[in-house]
């Protein structure tokens, strides 16, 4: 007979009792035997395994069958394969373990060092694990942030592992109640690719919002779904707007376009309106044209003012909000100055007046410039100088020319636009010899000298017919009147300007009249005093006919020109000096918009 012994044996000594039994069944003296103390075995474990399935993010176990006396603190173990086909010692003293994402692709080992109570150490004993596998993207931790309220933006939040929050999928709903058991009790609010972040609609009033957080691995794998949902019912706000902007240029002609965000129930019928304010402080004006509409078009009048839009946001019951109001950053801009049509109106016959008719746009016009051209048959042009305003009289120098002009629209603070030049329109024919105007002046009084002023057209000017003659109450006529002396009625001088020719307006009496001699001087001071010494002894002679044109050497000077009438006969008068009573001035300074004519003192000297 045998027995076997065990744990519980350890330390104790074992009786053996034999008591002999005859067939008959009777007994004799039973026999007895001792044994020594029974001692433990050496510490061994066997059938060393591992427990759990072996994919990222599980926890595994190690298991083993101890033997020899009771167990002390065994040494447990857990190394991952390397490279090189060894392996790394990962944890210690545990029975468990958690496989990481360091583990994946790698074996992992088990190893069992049993130990007894007094400390004996036996062989160890290890179990290898399959290779671990990669876990399925799993999420953790998911919740919804932010208020339940229309237009309010909440927000997901999660753990994912096995993948990224960047490359899951949120899905957002709305449910009826707080508990659901599947999305056929939900109602989508957005596809299914979208941003963390939702702002809640104006559909989920009532409802609850429910979070479909779908983790995706950077490979596309897929993982089980997780739901979040926000623990009140979405409430709805008051009308309001939650943002109101202005998009365009704020210049002339353009086209603004007002937009805004209006949250808080259904929109009934709000209300727009433009205004226009000298300041950004003051109430503005209301621009009536527009009011209602979401676009204004800024007219030339809104030039330098600044515009705002409001808007009154008004729901479906009547219920009116808080207004909002948007105001420009800058004072409204002109356009740039452009000519939109240049027409050149005029037969170009010698004589004709030639208009430029425009039209501009671009804010304020300023000094907008003329240039008119007269270009000859073969193609070479000159511009015509002094010719600056829009509208120019053909003379008979310009007989045979193409005669154009351009403009360069300027903005009344001088900025310049783009040159638009007209066609050439001729060439120029003479006109019909005629007297445009004929004028008399002088006293009507005896003793008095009378002054003929004829302005003549049609071609090369030949030799006029001047006649004077004495008219009766009966219609007969008396002989021709002689020619009287020659004499300078009056000098006139415009303003003068650097590089722009002077051309004098002067008064002649005395018969027909001649070539008149013509002498400019140029000062530093004015002289109150213009006899013809001291003008001589402190002035310089600058040109000796009548036409003058100022250089930069002239500005800042005084001129003075004198001028010695000429009858046709050769006989002289008087000479007439005039001065002027400004300085030349340069040509970068400013020009007045209406050019003014000076009438300069004049003085006849004896």
């Amino acid at each position: 007979m045998e027995y076997q012994l065990t744990i519980d044996d350890i330390d104790s000594s074992l009786v053996f009792m034999y008591t002999p039994v005859t067939e008959e069944g009777v007994k004799g003296d039973p026999q007895c035997t001792m044994t020594d103390f029974v001692k433990a075995g050496t510490p061994s474990v066997s059938n060393v395994y591992v427990v759990g399935d072996i994919v990222e993010d599980n926890t595994i176990k190690g298991n083993g069958k101890y033997f020899g006396g009771k167990e002390g603190l065994s040494k447990f173990q857990w190394f991952r394969e390397k490279e090189n086909g060894g392996f790394l010692l990962v944890l210690s003293n545990s029975t468990q373990y958690t496989l990481i994402k360091e583990d994946v692709g790698w074996c992992l080992k088990f190893v069992y060092t049993p130990i007894n109570l007094e400390g004996q150490e036996g062989e160890a004993a290890f179990a290898i694990t399959e290779a671990v596998r990669k876990a399925p993207p799993k999420v953790f931790d998911l919740k919804i942030t932010g208020e339940a309220r229309e237009g309010s933006k909440v927000s997901v939040t999660a753990t994912v592992t096995g993948g990224t929050v960047a490359s899951s999928r949120v899905q957002w709903f709305k449910a009826s109640s707080s508990e659901f058991v599947n999305d056929h009790e939900l109602e989508a609010l957005c596809t299914s690719k979208v941003s963390k972040t939702f702002r809640i609609p104006l559909g989920a009033v009532g409802c609850y919002i429910v979070a479909k957080f779908t983790p995706v691995g950077p490979d596309g794998e897929i993982g089980a779904p997780a739901y979040a949902i926000l623990d009140d019912v979405v409430e709805t706000l008051p009308p309001s707007l939650n943002f109101l902007t202005v998009t365009g240029e704020f210049s002339e002609d353009q086209m603004l376009t007002a937009s805004y965000g209006y949250i808080g129930g259904y929109e009934g019928n709000s209300l727009y309106s433009w205004y226009l304010h000298e300041t950004e402080d003051d109430e503005g004006s209301p621009l009536s044209e527009a009011s209602g509409l979401l676009q204004y078009r800024i007219k030339k009048e809104d030039v330098g003012k600044f515009v705002s839009f409001k808007c009154i946001p008004i729901r479906n019951d009547g219920i009116v909000g808080e207004p909002g109001v948007f105001m420009g950053n800058d004072r409204v801009t002109p356009g740039n100055p452009t000519v939109l049509s240049l027409e050149l109106n005029g037969e170009a016959i010698e004589g004709t007046t030639m208009v430029a008719n425009r039209r501009y746009w671009g804010g304020e016009e300023g000094d907008t410039v003329f240039r008119w051209v007269l270009t000859s048959s073969d193609g070479t042009w000159n511009e015509i100088e002094g010719a600056t305003s829009s509208s120019y009289s053909l003379k008979c120098d310009d007989i045979g020319f193409y005669v154009s002009v351009s403009c360069e629209p300027v903005r009344i603070d001088g900025v310049h636009g783009s040159l638009v030049t007209t066609e050439a329109i001729g060439p120029i024919i003479p006109g019909p010899p005629a007297c445009r105007s004929l004028e008399l002046a002088g006293s009507m009084l005896e003793g008095g000298r009378l002054t003929s002023h004829a302005e003549y057209t049609g071609g090369v000017k030949g030799n006029c017919i001047q006649q004077w003659f004495r008219s009766h109450d009966d219609g007969s006529k008396d002989e021709l009147i002689a020619d009287g002396e020659p004499k300078g009625v009056s000098l006139v001088i415009p303003e003068c300007f650097e590089d722009n020719e002077i051309s004098p307006i002067k008064a002649y009496f005395g018969g027909k009249e001649g070539t008149g001699k013509y002498t400019w001087f140029r000062t530093t001071e004015k002289l109150d005093n213009l006899e013809p010494e001291l003008v001589a002894s402190c002035s310089e002679v600058v040109g000796e006919t009548l036409l003058y044109k100022p250089s930069l050497v002239d500005v800042g000077f005084y001129l003075i020109l004198c001028w010695v009438p000429t009858r046709c006969d050769g006989k002289t008068g008087d000479p007439l000096m005039a001065i002027t009573d400004n300085p030349v001035m340069s040509n970068s300074k400013s020009r007045p918009f209406h050019s003014k004519e000076i009438k300069l003192r004049e003085k006849h000297l004896l």
